[in-house]
């Protein structure tokens, strides 16, 4: 078994070799999600101010677009724009800003303070930031650092830091370094997280073999997220024969079950033919139970009834099918499908969960038919408790209808029925997928 510390000098070895490769990327800025990549996010490409005063927005076929307003006219253009501040009206504010000559961008900054506060113009001051971070990314933090309010101060240095860190990675882990005994351990985290982000988009081989050489200064739960982090990386580069490398080196436990459930629900997410693959060759080690789950929770989320089948044929009887079974009436939109399929079974403790979250799905359109699923239940204390839950939420909604019910009822046993009359009027819970 290698080391982790040789797991690391291997890898890097191969990729020198030529089996990883350097994988070079530009740093972009969110700005591309905005509008797709026919728009360039340069700083100060992204428009520019005509002699008409009019902004223009250029696009990758060099065509001129005006946006009919002006970017730089302070009395009449988006620096006084009071309201109302409609979707159109942040879409010319966020253009003309994104603009802005770099040079100017303190002043953008601060012409952006002056709206009313919201999420729009938080985003829209992360972009300046990170954009700002491409030229001057220590002036971008400090910046940052002082933002008042918690949340956006957090996002804005966890976006300059990945920006940083992609274009100067040792400079920007130096930095955080010296944070770290003034921010707390989950800010520290959350900011490595992103730093090694970004310096997995300029070379994916190089954050793996820096992260070799830090891990062991790190908390079990952050080596835990970075580890995951850097899979899903591999995953996303197509380097899969290189992300199960990367697994079999790490050693047998907690990280390498959490980095094994990482790949397959990576995989499963973009390719499931690949993933299918991928887990077959698991089968029969330790983490092929948590892989198979992970597995089953990504595909469901698209195609329940084709994860349905699946696990039919390949997970009966294992001893995560109640898992996987819960997930898939969990994500299955078709009630009646999902119920159908769990009708094939046995009633079983497997059975239980996913009885239960079926319940919980349909309680409130087909109350009879809940509270028939319940009485399945081979477990009394479960099975109690989710009678109980149905009956308050029917009598919250319609009282006199579950009293009919309770009083004609042939199925139900007497102890069963108190149960439910006693059970207090309430609404249940709202279900969330």
């Amino acid at each position: 078994m290698l080391t982790k510390s040789t797991s690391f000098l291997v890898l890097f070895s191969l990729a020198t070799a030529g089996s990883l490769g350097f994988m070079v990327g530009r740093v972009t800025s969110s700005s591309e999600e905005w509008f797709g990549s026919s728009i360039s996010t340069e700083p100060n490409q992204l428009g520019s101010a005509s002699a008409s005063g009019d902004t223009e927005l250029i696009g990758a076929d060099g065509a001129r677009k005006s946006l009919g307003f002006d970017s730089q006219d302070q009395s009449g253009g988006w620096y006084n724009i009071t309201g109302p501040f409609t979707a159109d009206a942040w879409m010319k504010i966020r253009l003309a800003a994104l603009s802005a000559p770099i040079e100017q961008v303190e002043q953008t900054l601060a012409r952006l303070a002056q709206f009313p506060a919201s999420e729009e113009r938080f985003r829209l001051e992360r972009e300046v930031l990170a954009q700002w971070a491409t030229v001057d990314p220590q002036a971008a933090l400090r910046y940052a650092r002082e933002i008042t309010q918690d949340g956006h101060r957090r996002d804005a240095t966890e976006a300059i830091l990945r920006v940083w860190a992609g274009k100067e990675p040792k400079k920007a882990f130096a930095w955080l370094e010296d944070q770290r005994g003034t921010i707390d351990a989950e800010e520290y985290n959350r900011l490595f997280d992103d730093a090694l982000r970004g310096y997995a988009d300029l070379s994916l081989v190089d954050a793996i073999e820096y992260f070799g050489t830090t891990s062991e200064s790190l908390d079990s739960r952050q080596t835990r997220r970075a580890i995951s982090q850097l899979v899903q990386s591999l995953i996303q580069q197509g380097l899969v024969t290189d992300a199960e490398a990367y697994l079999s080196m790490l050693p047998e436990g907690e990280l390498q079950e959490r980095a094994s459930r990482e790949l397959i629900s990576e995989l499963a997410e973009v390719d499931v033919a690949k993933a299918l693959q991928v887990l077959s060759s698991f089968e029969g080690t330790e983490n092929f139970g948590s892989m198979q789950q992970a597995f089953v929770d990504e595909w469901s989320r698209d195609d329940p009834s084709a994860a349905a089948a699946y696990v039919s044929e390949n997970a009966e009887g294992s001893s995560e099918f109640s898992r996987m079974a819960s997930q898939i009436v969990r994500r299955w939109d078709d009630i009646t499908a999902a119920s159908d399929w769990l009708a094939q079974y046995e009633p079983s403790s497997a059975l239980d969960r996913p009885t239960m979250m079926l319940v919980y799905r349909s309680h409130n359109e087909d109350p009879e038919g809940a509270i028939s699923w319940a009485t399945s239940m081979t477990n009394d204390q479960m099975r109690n408790r989710v009678l109980s839950a149905v009956a308050s939420n029917w009598k919250h909604n319609d009282e006199a209808g579950l009293n009919a019910f309770l009083s004609q009822s042939a199925t139900l046993t007497e102890t069963q029925k108190q149960l439910m009359q006693d059970a207090p009027a309430r609404a249940m819970r709202r279900f969330r997928r």
